[in-house]
């Protein structure tokens, strides 16, 4: 189901959040996440936030609708559908990747024995890599294939009642959820797919945006909560066109860490891997969960070359989320990812600004047995196994022993003047594929 959304309206619909095929080397096809809703929050540099939520359709488009608490009442100008590929290729900029790596990343292949030039030694490798009683209608928009109704209402018996009157089922459990925003000020916003839509079973509906005069300090999840069967994914990603002294995190929920930076095991996918990862990362907290997957800011150069997928960010199609490249503002990228199962989910994630800025992505190394004497494998720790070959020495030993300095210095004395070779990232295509949950 759509987190974010209260969406039940027969027992054949169900909405689904996006789910996307990962940017990995590996095989496409596979999905990364399970029932996963994808969650954009756009920041101008005026402080005003766009944010865009999409999901998938399993059942009749026409049979799909949903319910959102907003903070602040909307109009026509505050809603808008963006391009299709604008989240799926977000979700591939910022997604976890594996890099392909050798011998040659951790020794040389080749060294001089006596160098020319006794006085120069190698250097490290970089990385590159109309309403009833006690409800009003706010407004009705026709938005895209969305026909949008924003509300107001005072208690949420009378909410409930002109849902049902409207279309909408509204599973028991959400009343007092729903009573909760009321009492905390929301409006809500209901949206159906209107009937002239051209959307096929199974096809991903427009990315639904509406904005916000300021960031908001909650994600509104519990009312998808108290309506959701199975576990929920919840993919946040974060644009901010404006100076960002520290990373967002989620102060009421679980913090966790993902090992990552160890390679894949042999025959395991980037996707399946991560997806068992989290899973068992939940599953052993026994609460609700979240984790920053990436975080990078464009005016770090680190940040550019571990983020470079061969696509500059701002030909992502970032003007679809209401961001403008003539601003000129500092340009930042976070991704958390969130999975709780429905009970576990008791209050509304609150997001902060936390103490730090770092540079993070959760990273993976596609599996090479020779690899087994330098990184642990995922999961599994170091493993006695395959080791690199020998480095291959050039030429004939120094004849004078004497270059190198007496005191220990081995600047000036013979040895290895060739440096590792960066990491070479494996291919990262976008993809705006659709696959169905993992069995």
């Amino acid at each position: 189901m759509l987190a974010l959304a209260l969406s039940l309206l027969t027992p054949d619909a169900v909405a689904c959040g996006g789910i996307y095929v990962p940017p990995t080397s590996q095989t496409a096809g596979a999905a990364l996440y399970n029932a996963s809703s994808h969650v954009v929050l756009a920041v101008g540099a005026d402080g005003t936030t766009q944010v865009t939520i999409a999901s998938d359709v399993i059942g009749e488009p026409d049979d799909f609708a949903f319910v959102l608490p907003v903070p602040e009442l909307l109009d026509e100008d505050d809603l808008t559908v963006a391009a299709d590929a604008i989240i799926p290729a977000l979700a591939t900029y910022d997604g976890p990747r594996s890099v392909e790596m050798s011998c040659s990343d951790f020794r040389p292949d080749t060294e001089q024995a006596c160098p020319e030039d006794w006085g120069t030694s190698g250097g490290a490798g970089g990385s590159n890599g109309a309403g009833g009683d006690g409800v009003s209608v706010e407004g009705t928009y026709l938005v895209g294939d969305f026909e949008i109704t924003i509300l107001s209402a005072e208690e949420s018996d009378a909410l409930t009642d002109w849902l049902k009157a409207a279309g909408y089922t509204v599973p028991q459990s959400a009343a007092g959820v729903l009573q909760d925003y009321i009492d905390g000020g929301s409006y809500f916003l209901a949206a159906q797919v209107h009937a002239d839509a051209v959307i096929a079973e199974g096809e991903i509906l427009p990315a639904l945006g509406y904005r916000l005069s300021s960031f908001p300090t909650t994600l509104p999840l519990r009312l998808g909560a108290a309506a959701a069967e199975q576990a929920q994914e919840v993919v946040l990603h974060i644009v901010a066109q404006r100076d960002a002294d520290a990373n967002w995190g989620i102060s009421n929920l679980t913090e966790i860490t993902l090992e990552d930076e160890c390679m894949l095991p042999d025959g395991v996918s980037l996707s399946d891997h991560h997806v068992d990862a989290i899973e068992a990362a939940h599953a052993a907290a026994g609460e609700a969960v979240w984790f920053t997957e990436y975080a990078g800011n464009l005016d770090d150069p680190y940040w550019y070359d571990i983020a470079k997928v061969g696509i500059w960010p701002w030909d992502l199609g970032l003007d679809e989320l209401g961001l403008d490249e003539a601003e000129g503002s500092e340009l930042v990228f976070q991704r958390l990812h969130l999975r709780y199962e429905p009970n576990q989910l008791t209050v509304d994630p609150a997001l902060y600004a936390g103490a730090d800025a770092e540079v993070r992505e959760i990273r993976y190394v596609d599996y090479v047995i020779e690899l087994e004497e330098y990184l642990p494998v995922c999961g599994l720790g170091m493993i006695d196994g395959g080791t690199c070959p020998p480095t291959e020495v050039i030429g004939e030993p120094c004849e004078d022993d004497s270059a190198a300095s007496d005191d220990g210095d081995e600047t000036g004395g013979c040895g290895c003047a060739s440096a590792a070779s960066a990491p070479s990232v494996g291919l990262l295509a976008l993809l705006i594929g659709l696959a169905r949950r993992r069995t």
